[in-house]
């Protein structure tokens, strides 16, 4: 499947992690950069905002549970100005709005 793969003469996909724990950011990140995509971090869903509205990346993944914003705020307060593919994770669901 190559939905989210540029040709090898264009830059990589920038891919926005939003995710509090860690572990799994690092995870997320190993996965990510070795699938050859660029890849940024938000500890929280304030950070993950301003991420989104200043490097404006190609594709979006939020916790659900985060603090100072949660997923389902960050995404409703991303989608009045940007149109960034996003999609939640929490353990064992997953949600694309």
């Amino acid at each position: 499947m190559t939905c989210l793969k540029k040709e090898k003469t264009t830059m990589a996909y920038k891919i926005l992690v939003a995710e509090d724990d860690a572990d799994i950011c690092e995870v997320l990140r190993l996965y990510l950069e070795n699938a050859g995509f660029t890849v940024m971090l938000a500890e929280n869903g304030s950070r993950a905002y301003d991420l989104v509205m200043s490097e404006r990346p190609d594709l979006a993944i939020f916790d659900i549970m985060m603090p100072e914003m949660n997923g389902f705020e960050l995404t409703k307060r991303v989608r009045v100005t940007s149109s960034t593919p996003l999609t939640g994770h929490f353990p064992g669901v997953r949600f694309l709005p």
